[in-house]
């Protein structure tokens, strides 16, 4: 799933940052459903968040201070009540009346805290980088089946999160569909894990690109296999041809 945000669009209550950092935490039967966020500053509908089933994109305007605690948390009210409403399969582009609202505040209740916790985490400073490791990752946005590579992976200090090409990855905690790791800034799910001796890294058949600084530790450190040093991809047939 990616967090859109409209050009020359905002101030708005909630960050892309965070609006993805939340989505990450919720259950993967939603997400599943939703293959962007549109973050617009104005809105389509009558209510902050609206959802288009057959292009699975939800626009999402919710302006205001982000620097004000009551109007961030008002917002991310508003954005589990639309992730509420499409779990339950209801109907958008009408307003909600104030009983229609309250059937969806045991959801709200339920992960409003969750979500809480994870943009502060998300939100702390980010540690010194600690250990690397050479490692496996694809990404996951658009299927069981995503873009793959072997690079160099950095964990912070307590191993919560990661960073690898510029981007910081933080756990899903077991919440995600064939992936374990969500990019911060966008949301989008990927698969990160160690390369393996026997070359199956991948879950299904892909070809997989290595970084150049990497070819030489995957090839003969990795694999064993010296004349391989130098490749800068492999063929990878996966678990589940």
């Amino acid at each position: 799933m990616k967090v859109v945000l409209q050009s020359n669009s905002g101030p708005f209550a909630l960050s892309r940052r965070s609006i993805a950092v939340a989505a990450s935490v919720l259950p993967a039967r939603i997400i599943r459903r939703v293959a962007e966020i549109l973050i617009v500053g104005e809105s389509t509908g009558p209510e902050p968040f609206e959802f288009n089933r057959d292009k699975r994109s939800a626009r999402l305007s919710i302006p205001g201070d982000a620097h004000n605690a009551e109007v961030r948390d008002h917002a991310l009210r508003e954005l589990l009540l639309g992730f509420a409403r499409l779990d339950a399969g209801e109907s958008f582009g009408i307003s909600l009346t104030d009983r229609q609202r309250s059937t969806f505040q045991s959801f709200i209740d339920e992960w409003h805290p969750r979500c809480l916790k994870a943009i502060a985490e998300a939100g702390s400073k980010p540690r010194p980088p600690h250990a690397r490791r050479l490692m496996y990752v694809e990404y996951k946005g658009e299927g069981i089946v995503g873009p793959a590579r072997i690079g160099w992976v950095r964990f912070s200090k307590s191993g919560r999160s990661l960073e690898y090409g510029g981007r910081r990855f933080r756990s899903l905690a077991g919440s995600g569909f064939k992936a374990n790791y969500f990019d911060e800034e966008t949301g989008d799910h990927y698969w990160i894990s160690g390369c393996k001796k026997d070359g199956t890294d991948a879950l299904y058949s892909t070809t997989i690109e290595i970084d150049e600084d990497a070819r030489e530790e995957y090839g003969v450190g990795v694999r064993g296999l010296p004349k391989n040093r130098a490749h800068a991809s492999v063929r990878c047939v996966g678990k589940h041809r």
